[in-house]
């Protein structure tokens, strides 16, 4: 009996001591996987905000023919949306230049860092502050900002004086929210064609010539791209210093022949191409060119050097300058 109950305890001290052991080795090989659970990295929040510009150009002004009377707004992302306000439909969405958006995140990068938008400020306007500034307040203006998925906010807003113009403002600087109201105001004057809605067939052509113009931008190697002038004449810039082009920052036309591309698509498409821009110019009527902006053509000068291949894409040579003038004189 005394041997049985020897045994007995000794099986028992085993299985305890056994089960503790078993307890401390999984501890142990728990904890560097805590450990790394701990410090793994988080992926990047992606950004979230929305700027909506709305305006009332007043009773004098039909609203089909006052820009962004319907709403005009642009996303992180550089989607911008014709109409839509009140939770109605946009009637159009589209996508603004990469240059354009981060211009609109810089002049937008304080509000956007901040951890709530600062207490709202009334300052008067004189009119020589405001004339000649490129956004001159022809109109009472709401710019309403949502980020990180929030309600809109009220973020700037003009009204409209006899003399002048007051400006409201929930950002901590006057000169920000001016430039706020003044890159909106741009975009929107570009993007938002009137009268409204029924310009939006223009864009709607402009749209699909933009695409089938950059499906041409493919390439593998430097050789399979070209320059183009502003009637889809191949130009290799080596034997030639300089391409006539409508296709710089500021030219006036919503659409141009592009001044880089594959070669062999587009002197492939040249006609066809030719063919949309006419289109485009009787479907957009006047509208094919921007207002107060050049309308002629600019000259690149090519250094006597091919446009590149970068990363699939046909591009111009950096560094390499517009001119306005063929041979300018200084």
């Amino acid at each position: 009996m005394r041997k049985e109950l020897v045994f007995i305890t000794s099986l028992c001290l085993s299985v305890a001591m056994f089960g503790c052991n078993s307890s401390q080795q999984q501890s142990k090989d728990e904890a560097p996987q805590k450990a790394k659970a701990t410090t793994a990295v988080q992926p990047a929040k992606k950004a979230n905000w929305v700027v909506q510009l709305e305006s009332n150009c007043g009773e004098e002004i039909d609203p089909a023919q006052c820009v962004a009377s319907k709403g005009f707004s642009v996303d992180a992302e550089g989607k911008y949306k014709l109409g839509g306000l009140n939770s109605e439909e946009p009637v159009k969405q589209g996508q603004v230049s990469s240059e354009e958006l981060e211009k609109l995140k810089e002049v937008l990068k304080s509000t956007l860092s901040a951890s709530q938008l600062s207490g709202k400020k009334d300052v008067p306007l004189e009119p020589e502050v405001v004339e000649g500034t490129e956004a001159e307040i022809q109109s009472d203006d709401l710019i309403k900002i949502s980020r990180s998925g929030e309600a809109l906010q009220d973020l700037v807003q003009t009204q409209k004086q006899e003399q002048g113009s007051r400006l409201s403002f929930s950002m901590d600087k006057q000169e920000d929210a001016m430039a706020v109201h003044k890159a909106m105001k741009e975009l929107a004057k570009k993007y938002y064609l009137t009268p409204f809605p029924s310009a939006n067939a223009c864009l709607d052509q402009v749209d699909a010539y933009q695409a089938r113009v950059k499906s041409a931008q493919f390439c593998a190697t430097d050789a399979d791209c070209s320059y183009f002038d502003s009637e889809f004449n191949a130009i290799n810039g080596v034997d030639s210093d300089y391409v006539a082009t409508l296709d710089f920052e500021n030219s006036c036309y919503l659409a141009k022949a592009p001044l880089v591309g594959n070669a062999q698509s587009i002197n492939k498409d040249a006609e066809s191409l030719r063919g949309d821009l006419k289109k485009i110019g009787e479907v957009c009527g006047d509208k094919k060119a921007k207002d107060d902006c050049r309308s002629e053509l600019d000259y690149l000068w090519t250094q006597n050097k091919a446009p590149r291949c970068d990363a699939g894409v046909c591009k111009r040579q950096d560094g390499l300058k517009f001119n306005s003038e063929l041979y300018p004189s200084s």
